[in-house]
């Protein structure tokens, strides 16, 4: 089994400000991002659709 990349993606620095909006991890973003993309998913509504379809699942990481 692949060992978890999400503490790899943790290392990155978030260029957005800090601000009430700010509403996800940029490391979540991008774990959510990886993963939909490898499920074929390739536009950000896509992602969306699967961030929502899969949320149990990556609730897990």
């Amino acid at each position: 089994m692949l060992p978890n990349p999400q503490p790899y993606f943790a290392r990155l620095v978030d260029p957005r400000r800090e601000t009430r909006n700010k509403l996800h991890a940029l490391q979540d973003i991008v774990m959510i991002t990886l993963c939909a993309t490898l499920c074929g998913y390739d536009d950000w509504v896509g992602i969306e659709d699967f961030a929502h379809e899969n949320e149990a699942w990556l609730r897990e990481f």
